[in-house]
């Protein structure tokens, strides 16, 4: 018995598989905005392999241009990183201050707590640890 045939894609054609001008610069965007090699890539349908192979070979033939460039967008990732999460610390920040007033308030209008032991003996410790207490201090 024969297996039912699926329909087949259509194969791409020798220019896909190849670095564009236009690929290049697409990969460079997206590598700036990500900071990730392997979704840069996959977002020009290419792989982290071929794009880490791309470098290599421009490099070598090409000079140091496309790698500083390369360099760079990682560069304007790793800013970007920091930057959301300085201002995620921030936040977060402000929250905790804003609730620490919050219970401030709240407490400052219940009812006055009772002074701690140290408070009660003019801050000299709890009467009831003698051995703690300076023996020269009446």
């Amino acid at each position: 018995m024969k297996k039912p045939s699926t329909p087949r894609l259509p194969r791409r054609t020798t220019a896909e598989y190849r670095w564009t001008k236009e690929k290049m610069i697409a990969f460079l965007r997206a590598l700036a905005t990500t900071g990730k090699v392997r979704a840069a890539a996959r977002s020009v349908e290419m792989s982290a392999q071929s794009a880490y192979n791309l470098r290599a070979r421009m490099l070598r033939d090409h000079g140091p241009a496309f790698d500083r460039l390369w360099t760079e967008a990682l560069a304007i990732a790793l800013s970007r990183q920091v930057e959301e999460t300085l201002a995620r610390m921030r936040a977060d920040r402000a929250a905790k201050a804003a609730a620490r007033a919050q219970m401030r308030t709240a407490t400052s209008s219940q009812a006055p707590r009772p002074p701690r032991e140290a408070e009660r003996n003019g801050g000299r410790g709890a009467p009831s640890l003698p051995f703690l207490q300076d023996p020269r201090t009446p």
